[in-house]
């Protein structure tokens, strides 16, 4: 526990001494946002788990039970701030390996992958927008037409997760239509042309869009440094070709100069 408090502690001081040195444009980096969201993450679990180990040592485990045997030591405090640790490390851990992109970008195509990200991530943004408003009305739908004869479609969460997992396969969406065949089955259908056909469909197109834009500018970049590098030969060229001369140049007049 020790260990990772000094890790967390040198890691936050490590950001510090960046954003110190870079100021605003350390927060344009959105690697450097996502350092802090994990930081913070780290913070939070090692503050419950630091409460948790004070709050323990309180306790004497027995004795009161040996004094009293009617005594009950109410443990679920401890137990669901450790389940929250468990939560937060799960989710941090998740943020870590995403981190290790950021690290493997001499590879090509997690270069080209990051790339795409950075230049479509304003669309891809718009798209979620009209994506989740969507996807709330039809979950607003599902929940006002069915929830009264639909357990998983009673309440506005149960009715978002239902149609969430719809998109995985994991929901048998027949009970809708059992219901009521008409409004039921229109209902179905709407959500499967809407949602799996045009909205995935329209996401699928931009990415693509945003991959070819990708790729056309890593290779401007590419055809850039090439004409850079070319320069730079070119000018190492001329002046090795100059200072040739200039040694040339120097040898006979100095011939000159001790020859009669």
């Amino acid at each position: 526990f020790a260990l990772l408090v000094m890790f967390v502690l040198f890691y936050v001081a490590e950001e510090l001494s960046e954003l110190s040195v870079a100021k605003l444009g350390y927060l344009k980096d959105g690697w450097n946002l996502l350092d802090w969201v994990n930081l913070c993450l780290l913070v939070a679990a090692l503050v419950l788990e630091a409460a948790n180990l004070i709050g323990g040592t309180s306790i004497q485990f027995g004795q009161r039970e040996i004094a009293d045997p009617t005594h009950f030591e109410n443990m679920w405090g401890f137990a669901s701030t450790d389940l929250l640790v468990r939560q937060l490390n799960a989710i941090n851990a998740v943020l870590m390996w995403v981190k290790v992109v950021k690290y493997v970008k001499v590879i090509p195509f997690v270069k080209l992958f990051a790339l795409t990200i950075r230049v479509s991530w304003q669309v891809i943004a718009a798209f979620a927008v009209v994506f989740a408003c969507v996807l709330m009305g039809f979950t607003i739908s599902f929940s006002v037409g069915f929830g009264n004869v639909v357990p998983q479609l009673g309440s506005f969460g149960g009715s978002l997760l239902f149609l969430s997992r719809s998109y995985l396969g994991d929901v048998d969406m027949t009970v809708v239509y059992e219901r009521h065949n008409l409004l039921g089955g229109a209902l179905v259908l709407l959500f499967i042309i809407g949602m799996m056909f045009m909205m995935m469909n329209m996401y699928r197109g931009l990415f693509l869009h945003a991959f070819s834009d990708a790729r056309g500018s890593d290779a401007h970049l590419k055809q850039a440094r090439e004409d850079a590098e070319a320069r730079e030969r070119l000018e190492a060229a001329i002046w090795s070709g100059l200072k040739m001369a200039y040694k040339a140049l120097d040898l006979d007049q100095s011939m000159r100069k001790f020859t009669p």
